[in-house]
């Protein structure tokens, strides 16, 4: 069911018809060459789940959390990325709008104007310590 949960999100960022097509294509293309197993993704769904992993307030680096719009992210839920967020003190949270769990892909620009800028700022931080 997963092309109908982010049909919403890809409305939403991608706004013109022909953007949509050309997406749309692009994915199915992808996918198509990709070997999918949904056997081994539920594996892997269920090794996560099982894994118990080092609690996340014990980073103390800089990070940056990307997420879409609540609404449009039908993949995590809103609750468990507040939790997330809240359990680690340096995570800085930005939002990229008219998208939801796919950003990457679909509003691929922004995202990586968003990772370059916290890059730069934590460059730039870095250089500022070491001077």
């Amino acid at each position: 069911d997963s092309p109908a949960r982010v049909l919403p999100e890809i409305y939403s960022a991608l706004p013109r018809v022909g953007e949509r097509v050309s997406f749309t294509v692009g994915q199915l293309q992808r996918t198509l060459k990709a070997f999918l197993s949904p056997s081994r993704m539920a594996a892997r769904l269920r090794w996560t789940e099982a894994f118990h992993y080092a609690s996340p307030d014990c980073i103390r680096q800089r990070v940056l959390v990307i997420t879409g719009e609540e609404h449009l992210d039908r993949v995590v839920a809103p609750e468990l990325t507040r939790r997330y967020l809240a359990a680690m003190p340096t995570a800085e949270h930005m939002i990229l709008a008219r998208t939801g769990h796919i950003g990457l892909l679909t509003r691929p620009n922004e995202f990586a104007d968003a990772v370059r800028r916290f890059a730069d700022e934590v460059s730039n931080d870095a250089r500022r310590a070491s001077a």
